[in-house]
């Protein structure tokens, strides 16, 4: 469908239309993942006593049926185990193993990429993996070969990152400087949004994130006087493209908006929750997911979720998103360990936990500019705001509609790089 302006009205983006799924030849990747063989019936490996000439490719192809015969490897010394193999579509395995010149013939195994996280493959996280299509987004074009730094402005304990083994140390940076006699809270609201973002990912532990490759460059606003144009330009000073604030109230400042404006202009986006009110935003604007040059995350699933489509961009998963905790004295009804297991909310066993709210679909739709600027980091914060956008789907009645990390990346790969 055309894409619907006022999802996005405090953008210019162009008028175009959504990209369907195809399939398509995934490009050069990093290999993240452990495949698992899955077959696939038209393609047969054949492999021939001899290599086979041009000639006897045609040959072989017109005898056979086939719709197409390709060499399984261009060259014959590095894979020489190899070197009489060829790949065929369409043809018929019991013929080829009658030819007195095929040694063997076996179906081409396809390998799909799966996370080896334990609670990655329950439904704690497949549910909303599957919401967004981002394994199906995964499978095709992986995680990218690049490393970028998302921001998160939050408050938080200074330690409280390194409580989670899901949450190596050398994932996140702190940006500024934390009061040395402030009385921080353990504020497990920041690990838990941050660990959608960027948890270890594919490490036999815990949960999968959003973006596996993306590290975290955090602000931390508590008894530290960081205010949002302070913020602005320590993501800015670090190069960080896109930025997460799971927070807001419903005060509006003309001089937090003149500085995302020029923070804007310099590079940086601000994405940002829309509130657990139930409220109309478009009404009672929610700050700062209602400012110009922000984007605004409503909870596609979340009843409490504050809606509008006038000011509000997005929407995603918000609704039991499974996150990491600090591991212990939780008393969260919905504790589980490292590998899915419900464990005891009060004791030193609760790693992760399921728990709702805009805050934790915020960090969704930022890890999916991660997940985009691992595969093309020159894309400026513009470009993220213009593919997240226009590849959402259709309003969720007064919400707009949810991002879709397939959908995001087929259109980056098709619009934004060179084939």
């Amino acid at each position: 469908t055309n894409f619907d302006q006022n999802m996005s009205n405090k953008f210019t983006l162009p008028d175009g239309r959504r990209k369907p799924k195809s399939v398509r030849t995934t490009p050069t990747q990093q290999q993240t993942f452990t495949p698992l063989p899955v077959t696939e019936e038209n393609l047969l490996y054949v492999k021939y006593k001899t290599r086979l000439t041009p000639q006897q490719l045609n040959e072989e192809k017109s005898k056979h049926g086939l719709i197409s015969i390709t060499h399984a490897t261009k060259r014959t010394d590095l894979i020489p185990s190899a070197a009489n193999v060829v790949i065929v579509e369409g043809g018929d395995i019991r013929q080829f193993e009658q030819d007195p010149n095929v040694i063997f013939v076996e179906e081409v195994p396809v390998y799909k990429e799966e996370f080896n996280d334990p609670i990655s493959n329950m439904s704690l996280q497949t549910n909303d993996f599957n919401r967004v299509d981002y394994l199906e987004a995964i499978e095709e074009f992986g995680s990218g070969e690049h490393y970028p730094m998302i921001g998160q402005r939050e408050s938080q304990w200074q330690d409280v990152f390194h409580n989670n083994p899901d949450i190596p140390e050398y994932k996140v940076t702190m940006l500024n400087e934390p009061h040395q006699n402030a009385n921080y809270p353990s504020a497990a609201h920041a690990l838990s949004v941050a660990s959608l973002m960027i948890a270890e990912t594919d490490n036999n532990y815990g949960m999968a994130s959003y973006c596996p490759n993306c590290t975290l460059g955090f602000v931390n606003n508590w008894a530290v006087g960081t205010s949002m144009p302070e913020s602005l330009e320590i993501f800015l000073e670090n190069n960080i493209k896109v930025f997460n604030i799971s927070a807001g109230g419903y005060t509006y400042s003309q001089t937090d908006q003149d500085a995302i404006n020029d923070a804007y202009q310099q590079g940086v986006v601000i994405v940002a929750s829309a509130g657990n009110d139930s409220n109309n935003n478009d009404t009672n604007p929610r700050y700062p997911a209602c400012y110009e040059n922000a984007i605004g995350v409503a909870g596609s699933d979340y009843g409490s979720s504050n809606y509008g489509l006038q000011y509000l961009d997005v929407s995603a998963p918000s609704q039991s998103n499974l996150v990491a905790t600090k591991g212990y004295n939780m008393g969260a009804a919905s504790c589980v360990d490292e590998f899915g297991n419900s464990t005891d909310p009060w004791g030193d066993n609760c790693w992760f936990r399921t728990t709702s709210g805009t805050s934790f679909g915020t960090p969704i739709v930022t890890a999916l500019m991660g997940l985009l600027l691992s595969h093309n980091p020159d894309l400026t914060n513009q470009d993220l705001v213009n593919i997240v956008t226009s590849t959402i789907g259709s309003p969720i009645g007064n919400k707009p509609g949810e991002v879709n990390f397939y959908e995001a990346l087929s259109y980056m790969y098709d619009n934004y790089l060179e084939p």
